[in-house]
């Protein structure tokens, strides 16, 4: 029988272990038979079920991301994230790309692909802040949403959204190209 231990082994590659060698690897220093009893065991539980409700909640629409994204817009520097969606808008992962300063950052198009293609995305959304609240994209935003969206489309994969996050400049929270009809 596969325990919820196992399991996460094997995300992190320890495929062959037994209950012991995970025991182990956890740093537990009771008898192995109280393990699944002890605190540190539930605490790792809670762990991994935070995790699957993170992965199974669903991003349906660009205020979601938003609110998901939200901790962007009091940044004084701009942050650009990659979202990881499986085929139902669920999470997969979030991905931290790359830090700038406050009038852009450099997107490494090729860190983009790669964790799309390791985490088997079927949809993926870019988003990136403004600091100076000014949601309405740059051509250097238009254009590396257009470069991603057909790299991503060569993997089979499709580009939904890119979101834009200020801080409520002339009322507007954040920018969507989907919502905008840009991608």
């Amino acid at each position: 029988m596969k325990t919820i231990l196992k399991d996460k082994a094997e995300q992190y590659g320890y495929n062959s272990m037994n209950d012991i060698e995970i025991i182990k690897l956890t740093g537990y220093k009771g008898q192995p038979e109280n393990f699944y009893n002890s605190a540190q065991y539930k605490a790792f539980r809670e762990l991994i079920n935070r995790e699957r409700r993170q992965e199974s909640k669903k991003l349906t629409s660009s205020g979601d991301i938003y609110e998901y994204f939200r901790f962007l817009e009091d940044l004084d520097h701009e942050q650009f994230h990659v979202l990881l969606l499986n085929n139902r808008l669920g999470i997969i992962k979030s991905v931290f790309i790359g830090k700038g300063n406050e009038t852009g950052t450099v997107v490494n198009k090729k860190e983009v692909l790669k964790q799309v293609i390791e985490n088997k995305a079927v949809n993926v959304v870019l988003v990136h802040n403004h600091p100076s609240g000014i949601l309405q994209p740059s051509s250097a935003d238009s254009h590396i949403t257009s470069q991603l969206k057909q790299a991503i489309q060569l993997v089979d994969s499709n580009l939904i959204d890119h979101i834009i996050i200020g801080k409520g400049y002339e009322g507007k929270l954040f920018y969507s190209f989907a919502d905008e009809g840009n991608i």
